[in-house]
């Protein structure tokens, strides 16, 4: 019995859509750069400080806390702050959030959602720690990531008068997660 004989012919491709290695390298470098310097301001640390307002629309839902101040923050430079905080309010246990926003240098905007490092019991007062995370940017050389941690000092003011605070924001640590 013979066998059948095989005619391999080579099957050409188009190259049109293909990338060179040399263009291929090129591009990997240009994405190490971006990420490089989108990094560079994801840790973010600084101390900021000014008044807070508390509003309690409906006591069943906690009050509601309304930050506003300046400070410096690293490659922000002098920044405004304004934050929100949602206290717990008729509730067992829960966890507070809030939401910050950093205005630094012209058109640089940074806004972390925070998160309190723990639950909390309904009606109690605002907690110290929170882990943030970057939540969106402007005026930032690519996209922005990263999480840290944040301290909040509440001091009262007078009777219906505003009270005082301070925020320190600090990096997260290397393997730590806020």
């Amino acid at each position: 019995m013979q066998r059948p004989i095989r005619v391999v012919r080579p099957i050409l491709e188009g190259m049109e859509d293909r990338m060179s290695l040399s263009a291929a390298i090129q591009s990997l470098k240009e994405t190490h750069s971006l990420v490089r310097r989108s990094s560079s301001l994801a840790g973010l640390h600084g101390t900021l400080q000014g008044e807070y307002q508390i509003l309690i629309p409906n006591p069943d839902v906690g009050a509601i806390y309304q930050l506003s101040g300046q400070g410096n923050v690293n490659r922000l430079g002098p920044t405004t702050v304004s934050a929100t905080f949602d206290g717990l309010g008729f509730i067992a246990r829960g966890q507070v959030q809030g939401d910050l926003t950093l205005d630094g240098r012209p058109g640089v905007s940074i806004n972390l959602h925070l998160m309190a490092r723990g639950e909390q019991v309904g009606f109690s007062a605002l907690p110290s720690t929170y882990s943030y995370r970057i939540m969106g940017s402007t005026g930032t050389r690519g996209i922005l990531r990263g999480t840290g941690l944040v301290t909040l000092r509440l001091t009262p003011g007078l009777p219906g008068g505003p009270g005082h605070f301070s925020i320190v924001l600090t990096r997260a640590l290397r393997g730590h997660h806020a």
